[in-house]
């Protein structure tokens, strides 16, 4: 049996050829999972496959976000869609300066393909 990996890493590697990217222990959902446990124990609430679809803001400070589901109001908000999502949530809101640098930096998304079988 062989095991393929195929990874595109948006240029993770060093001039060396040495991988630069940092692993988190237990992976990036143990990390979630610490998050959310702090959130929750502050109190806070977590709106999981909830869409936003526009954010309220007062001097600077979003206060609210709007979803299908209705308004949810809010001290404070994390955004853990890809780039180019997030900054048309805050076109609206923010410097066009500020918004034409989010604008600028090329998203790339990391893909694995891993095949098992005899090769």
């Amino acid at each position: 049996m062989v095991l393929e990996k195929i990874v595109l890493r948006g240029g993770s590697r060093g001039k060396g050829g040495k991988e630069a990217l940092a692993y988190f222990a237990g992976g990036f959902a143990a990390l979630a999972d610490l998050i959310a446990k702090a959130i929750t124990e502050k109190g806070g609430t977590i709106h999981l496959e909830t869409p936003v679809t526009s954010l309220h803001v007062i001097e600077n400070n979003v206060t609210a976000v709007n979803t299908p589901r209705g308004e949810i109001a809010c001290d404070a908000v994390i955004a853990t869609p890809a780039l180019p999502i997030t900054a048309s949530l805050l076109a609206p809101h923010v410097e066009k300066d500020y918004l034409a640098s989010l604008e600028n930096i090329q998203y790339v998304a990391n893909i694995y393909r891993y095949s098992i079988g005899n090769q």
